[in-house]
């Protein structure tokens, strides 16, 4: 019995860090630019024509690269998750694919912000202020739409 306990609880744990990984990568909380939305940002930076486009390029790249890397991200992480259904997962397999969705997670991150840093080398240093002072007003503005929703779950 104390076996099968053990098992359960395991399993509820490896669940939980990969529900809650998967909530991370979700909430893309990176503390820069998100390339996706800088896409939107981009006129009211005042930038060029031919640099939005060279912009808009790469963005678009970035995110088709993406898809790729998300897929199998998310492949490896249904097949963890079958692997913990078991009454005795193999625990070599279980950590091969938990390092596995580590990497992945960490490739994805990196895509992200290497296009980040590529088009804030693009941008006049004046650009990059009006970013940071629209990514900020951004960051506020959402702040303060998740504290409202907190406050309805909480009762509040």
């Amino acid at each position: 019995m104390i076996n099968a306990r053990s098992h359960l609880i395991l399993i509820a744990v490896l669940l939980l860090g990969v529900c809650a990984q998967a909530h991370a990568d979700r909430r893309q909380k990176q503390g820069n630019l998100n390339p996706m939305r800088l896409g939107k940002m981009i006129k009211k930076l005042g930038v060029d024509k031919a640099a939005e486009r060279k912009i808009r390029a790469i963005l678009f790249e970035t995110r088709k690269s993406m898809i790729g890397l998300k897929a199998k991200r998310d492949e490896h992480r249904l097949e963890l998750e079958k692997l913990m259904s078991v009454s005795e997962p193999q625990r070599a397999k279980v950590m091969t694919l938990i390092e596995q969705i580590g990497q992945i997670s960490t490739d994805i991150r990196k895509k992200r912000v290497g296009t980040m840093l590529t088009i804030r080398d693009m941008l006049t240093e004046e650009q990059r202020q009006e970013l940071t002072s629209l990514m900020e007003r951004q960051r506020v503005r959402r702040g303060d739409r998740r504290r409202h929703r907190q406050g309805q779950r909480n009762g509040k």
